[in-house]
């Protein structure tokens, strides 16, 4: 029996007056909201209809590729004109 339960069956089995009516009803009342399942938490795009639609990740051409490594300074400036180049072409 579940705790509910148990406040249930005690506040039926106690002396009737308008407290124990009161707290029979909210008992009740509290079954029932917690017989009902869980909904997910609304998330912020559901207020206002769908959710906003994902942009596909666009990735670098072999042209692309060619003028980063033609580049030749060094490691660091080849990643950071990569990096600057997928973030141009992805925002």
């Amino acid at each position: 029996m579940s705790k509910i339960d148990l406040i249930i069956d005690a506040l039926e089995r106690t002396h009737k007056n308008v407290f124990v009516m009161q707290a029979l009803s909210a008992a009740r009342e509290l079954k029932a909201e917690l017989a009902k399942p869980e909904q997910e938490p609304m998330r912020w795009f559901q207020q206002f209809g769908d959710a906003p639609p994902r942009k596909e990740w666009v990735g670098l051409t072999d042209k692309e590729i060619e003028g980063i490594l033609d580049c030749g300074r060094g490691n660091l400036v080849d990643i950071k004109k990569a990096e600057q180049t997928l973030k141009d072409k992805n925002t």
